[in-house]
């Protein structure tokens, strides 16, 4: 499929991509998830939450803004175990992530 429609108009399916990407980087206001530094364009990536390697989809809900650093550091590992583990962990931040994958 190299489309999709949004309401009556028909847009390219790279640009449904490109405001997913700037959708969630907004919603998290340009800062990692996890860590919690601002984003640039050269470190901002998006993580899955669920690793794609564990089944996880490439859908709003399981893609986060995160820094390069981070998203290569978590890897395939399970969100939660990896990130209890770092030492910029927060409940707060944990509870946004959270709250997330629920949405």
């Amino acid at each position: 499929m190299n489309h999709q429609i949004d309401q009556t108009i028909l847009i390219p399916k790279k640009q449904v991509k490109y405001r997913l990407r700037d959708q969630i980087f907004l919603a998290w206001g340009w800062c990692c998830a996890y860590c919690g530094s601002m984003l640039g364009e050269k470190d901002a990536t998006l993580d899955h939450v669920l690793a794609k390697k564990k089944g996880g989809l490439t859908i709003k809900k399981n893609l986060v803004a995160c820094c390069f650093g981070c998203n290569s550091g978590k890897s395939a590992t399970d969100w939660k175990q990896w990130f209890r583990s770092r030492p910029y962990w927060s409940e707060v931040r944990e509870r946004w992530i959270e709250e997330w994958l629920e949405q």
